[in-house]
């Protein structure tokens, strides 16, 4: 029995290997936003993601911003306040 779980491990290690190599290259990231939290200093909400899924982020909220750079507001359209 121990034969075959042994050969089966064998047959498995590439992907593993394969695995463990595109999560290093792929590194998970952790950042704390301290948000206008009353209370403690310390009090903060932690946010883990793959240094692409970051990188995915930023590049979309760029755009975004980018886009609403570009674009011209008529005054006539903005509704007035309450």
């Amino acid at each position: 029995m121990s034969l075959l779980l042994t050969a089966a491990a064998i047959m498995l290690a590439p992907e593993a290997i394969e695995v463990t190599a595109a999560k290093q290259a792929d590194p998970m990231v952790c950042t704390r936003r301290r948000d206008r939290m009353v209370g403690s200093n310390m009090a903060g909400k932690r946010t883990c993601k793959r240094k692409s899924e970051w990188a995915l982020e930023a590049r979309e909220t760029q755009r975004d911003l980018q886009a609403l750079d570009g674009r011209r507001i008529d005054p006539a359209e903005v509704p007035p306040p309450r």
